[in-house]
């Protein structure tokens, strides 16, 4: 019932404030809930599962869809483990599961994109749940 986040680009608004500015990458089992999220930020969901998007200075735009909701369903491993990987490049975000190409974002607000920060893990606050974590790995990018 849980779902788990993978925090990208995060940078804490100020040392006297727990809150973070960071883009989440949000991993739940249905489409509406897997999202490239804006967190302390100004944009809400900015890229949801199923999208090739960018943000441009005008608003979101979408290019393409990746896979539609009957696809996910069956990709999602509900009692297993998934294979996250997440590829954040500059300004570009792909976001794979158990091997299929799931979201791909590319923020070109100069104002408003996160280009660096640091990576975290976050489970979701509320009733009681959990969300596990396994071989993560962690490569820097030319």
């Amino acid at each position: 019932q849980g779902f788990g986040m993978i925090q990208i680009g995060t940078l804490q608004i100020l040392p006297s404030n727990p809150h973070m500015k960071t883009l989440k990458s949000k991993i739940k089992r249905d489409l509406s809930g897997t999202t490239i999220y804006d967190e302390g930020g100004k944009r809400g969901r900015i890229c949801l599962v199923g999208e090739k998007a960018s943000w441009e200075k005008d608003g979101k735009k979408v290019h393409s869809k990746l896979i539609d909701e009957e696809g996910f369903k069956k990709l999602f491993h509900l009692d297993g483990w998934n294979d996250v990987v997440i590829i954040a490049k500059g300004n570009h975000i792909r976001h794979y599961m158990n091997g299929k190409l799931i979201l791909d974002f590319t923020d070109n607000d100069p104002d408003l994109a996160l280009l660096n920060g640091v990576l975290a893990l976050q489970l979701h606050a509320g009733k009681p749940m959990w969300v596990e974590y396994k071989n993560l790995r962690f490569k820097s990018l030319p």
